[in-house]
């Protein structure tokens, strides 16, 4: 590395931006070169928003065949940014076989110069398998223009290619057990076993539980507190984490890729489709390389992320169980999310709050004296948004087999929602329970000359100081 002045220019590697002066002469190689120049800033523009979802791109299960399995997969248009500045844009709402048929798709033009060589070995589900469905770049040459060349007076001599359209290809990453870096070897088996076993609606909740999990990176996050300044080369081991950091290691991610969705593949075909594993919106480089985690926005993306991942499971299980009273927290999950709303039994299908938390300490301070309903406190509807809000930032909840190292849960119930059900239960569609690790401080501290009378709480010893 050669020395500078201070005050010297340095343009080697810059962006190159062709020079436009009377009498040059204007050829299709020199407006590539500007095209290359604006391209390079945009991908600049694009590495600072960061990579992840712009919008749309919501991927559902298609519809079943004949014999009962799901093959196909619908994808709506919308936009993505990779880790390397580039935009993806799909166009219009496709569906597409999960096993395609082979073909030969003739390459485009090499825009994308960096993203011409895919990973090697292309994922075709067969078995029973997890895999990341990856959004990458594609494209192609549409309509056509006259064409005219030096020392024919204008006349057209042919057509070229008017158009070179960007757009997205889909493609599916397998995620084995033995490539997730941050568990051990009785993790590894265990993840196999529930794969194998997938059929049977536990087994799959919990694999759909701990995938989600593994995605986010919570069994790497969990040593934070226990090495905050562990480094490897300089960098924070915390600056990756996660089973898809782990593909991008092994290059079947690319910094030209987008995750959407995580799928489980079994005997039913598309057996699940989780969508938040996978998604996230844009993140942005992490502004420290030794601090990462509390000194980025991926904090808070993934814990926003972890908390729709939940309500998205949860309300699957709920609408497809013929009984979800029986379902109990730890025998389906592996992980709850910090917060989270619980849809409890009334006029429309929900949990049991004593099955679902069973075996999990709760914090249920008592309501007003005079309450004939034993239960959680009162949540003012106002306080909701600011407590899901602060839970991105909390690490989940970890439903651990041993039931004493269990974290405890503050449980509330919302006001509003309370008083609707009392006063018009046929308007509302039944009790909603809020749950909030009791790492977090206590939402509902009663609050002199704002609570309603009969929805409010007293102060207690068990809630700390009013």
């Amino acid at each position: 590395m050669s020395a500078n002045s201070l005050f010297d220019p340095v343009i080697d590697g810059g962006v190159r931006n062709p020079n436009w002066f009377e009498g040059r002469l204007l050829t299709a190689q020199s407006m590539r070169e500007r095209d290359a120049a604006e391209r390079q800033r945009d991908q600049l523009l694009g590495r600072a928003i960061g990579s992840g979802v712009i919008e749309g791109l919501w991927v559902t299960r298609g519809a079943a065949q004949g014999d009962g399995t799901v093959r196909t997969l619908s994808i709506s248009k919308g936009s993505a940014i990779t880790p390397g500045g580039d935009s993806l844009v799909l166009g219009r709402d496709i569906t597409v076989d999960v096993v395609p048929p082979a073909a030969n798709n003739p390459a485009g033009p090499a825009l994308f110069a960096r993203c011409q060589d895919p990973p090697a070995i292309a994922s075709m589900p067969s078995g029973f398998g997890i895999y990341v469905l990856v959004m990458s770049s594609a494209t192609g040459y549409r309509e056509r223009a006259p064409r005219s060349g030096l020392g024919t007076e204008g006349v057209v001599t042919g057509c070229g290619d008017a158009f070179v359209v960007e757009g997205a290809q889909f493609r599916l990453e397998k995620l084995e057990p033995q490539n997730i870096s941050e568990i051990d070897d009785a993790g590894r088996s265990e993840l196999t076993t529930l794969i194998a076993n997938s059929a049977n609606p536990a087994s799959r909740s919990m694999l759909r539980n701990l995938i989600a999990h593994h995605c986010f990176g919570t069994p790497d996050l969990a040593n934070l507190p226990v090495d905050p300044f562990a480094t490897s080369a300089g960098v924070s081991d915390f600056l990756e984490h996660g089973a898809l950091d782990d593909l991008r290691r092994l290059k079947r991610i690319t910094c030209c890729d987008v995750p959407i969705a995580v799928l489980l593949w079994n005997i039913n075909g598309v057996d699940y489709l989780d969508t938040w594993s996978a998604r996230r919106t844009p993140v942005p480089h992490a502004t420290s390389r030794l601090f990462p985690v509390p000194a980025s926005p991926r904090t808070r993306i993934e814990g926003v992320a972890r908390f729709l991942q939940f309500q998205e499971q949860l309300a699957a299980l709920v609408a497809d169980s013929t009984i979800p009273t029986s379902i109990r927290a730890d025998g389906w999950f592996r992980y709850l999310p910090a917060a989270g709303l619980l849809p409890v039994t009334g006029l429309d299908k929900g949990v049991q709050l004593s099955t679902f938390m069973q075996d999990i300490p709760l914090y249920l301070p008592q309501p007003p004296v005079y309450s004939s309903i034993d239960g959680p406190v009162f949540l003012e509807g106002a306080r909701l948004a600011p407590l899901l809000e602060s839970s991105f930032v909390y690490p989940p909840v970890e439903l651990s087999p041993t039931h004493s190292e269990r974290t405890a849960l503050w449980m509330y119930r919302l006001r509003e929602n309370a008083f609707a059900n009392d006063t018009a239960p046929g308007s509302t569609r039944g009790p909603a329970l809020v749950f909030a690790s009791a790492q977090m401080p206590f939402a509902a501290t009663p609050r002199f000359d704002v609570a309603r009378f009969d929805y409010s709480n007293f102060v207690s010893s068990q809630l700390g100081p009013a």
